[in-house]
């Protein structure tokens, strides 16, 4: 187990860190269903305060802050080694909504 995770829509960062230290896990990727503010407000904060994330995910135009890398839909890429996602486009609620599906068991939503 790497206990390499992400963090997804990041809005209370202190929350985040304080969960990510209550299981061990370190934080290396943003996931990001889409830009608005409660959902990416905490993209630029979690950055600047965990030197470990190297990735911030967010939907192909959807302008999302500190975008690393633009998905759409089929894109799919890993957290660690064990854990697989795959990138669904949601275009409903802002024009680059993504949901992201996990280890083909779970699905982060956003605002879809």
């Amino acid at each position: 187990e790497t206990k390499q995770a992400a963090a997804v829509d990041p809005v209370d960062i202190d929350a985040i860190q304080q969960a990510a230290a209550d299981n061990g896990a370190i934080i290396n990727t943003i996931l990001t269903t889409h830009n608005h503010w409660d959902h990416s407000g905490g993209n630029l904060k979690l950055l600047k305060a965990v030197s470990t994330i190297d990735r911030v995910y967010g939907g192909i135009g959807d302008d999302v802050p500190g975008c690393t890398h633009e998905v759409g839909d089929g894109d799919a890429f890993t957290i660690g080694t064990n854990t697989a996602v795959k990138v669904l486009f949601t275009p409903c609620h802002s024009p680059g909504h993504v949901c992201y599906h996990v280890d083909d068991a779970h699905v982060f939503t956003g605002d879809t």
